[in-house]
Order: structure tokens, then sequence, then C-alpha cells
């Protein structure tokens, strides 16, 4: 009777960790990469942050980027440090960038973008994403 109930836990455990990597092999990957524009001038710095939305891309992880000096992003992510492709769907973009003033001695950080576009709750930024390589151009507006 153990034995049979070892066999059968251990056949449970075999089977399910089967079909949690199915489950992650499921879906082709994805990526994005573009421009960040605020009020038509490229954002010269910070970070982008694809948040996901829907039961496709839930349990994904986020995509996270830095925008470089020409407002340039691609995504990659953080999911243990190391780049991982994200689930095909619909996600949140958050973009946060910092104005450092540093005029009066200890620096003063502050938003440079308004603070619609940091908050994952209020941003206007939505898209879907497909399998494979997406444009996303990311147009902020004061």
């Amino acid at each position: 009777m153990t034995r049979t109930i070892a066999l059968t836990t251990g056949l449970a455990a075999a089977l399910l960790g089967c079909d949690r990597d199915a489950k992650q092999s499921a879906y082709e990957p994805c990526n994005a990469e573009g421009i960040v524009t605020l009020d038509g001038a490229a954002l010269p710095s910070g970070m982008v942050t694809f948040v996901p939305q829907i039961a496709e891309s839930a349990g994904g992880h986020p995509g996270i980027a830095s925008i470089g000096s020409a407002g340039a992003y691609k995504l990659g992510n953080a999911e243990h440090g190391r780049a991982k492709s994200l689930r095909p769907g619909e996600y949140v973009v958050i973009v946060v960038s910092m104005d450092v003033d540093r005029s009066r001695g200890k620096p003063s950080p502050k938003l440079a973008v308004p603070p619609k576009y940091a908050d994952a709750l209020e941003s206007p930024l939505r898209v879907t994403l497909k399998p494979g390589e997406n444009k996303v151009d990311l147009s902020l507006v004061r």
C-alpha cells in the first residue's frame, strides 16, 4: 500500500512538473522596443516598464528597459536578473524619468514626466504585444 501511494505521488509530481513546463513554453515570446518622447522631444533618460494585465500575460514578469539618450529603449526582463521574453498580451506601460537639480547643494530629484505616466493605475499607455518583435513608440504629453 505504501509503495502504491509513493508511486502515485511520484507520478503526480512528475505530471505536474511536465504540465508546468508545457505552460511556460506554450506561448511564442515577444519583445518590444521604440522611442519615448515627451511633447515631441526624445526623453533623454529614465525607465520603461511593461506591466502584464490580462490572463495571457498575467503571471508573466514585467518587461523593463532603460531609456537611452536618444529616447530609445529595448525591453528586457527583471526575473532573477536575466533577460527573458514576455508573453503576448495586454500591458500597461509606466515611464519614470527624473530631473535632478544639483544647483543648491544636496541633489533634489523631481519627476520629469507627468505623474500619470509613472503610476500603473493611471497610465494611459496601454499596448498589446504580439509574438516576436514589436515596435512601440511612446508619446507622452504634458
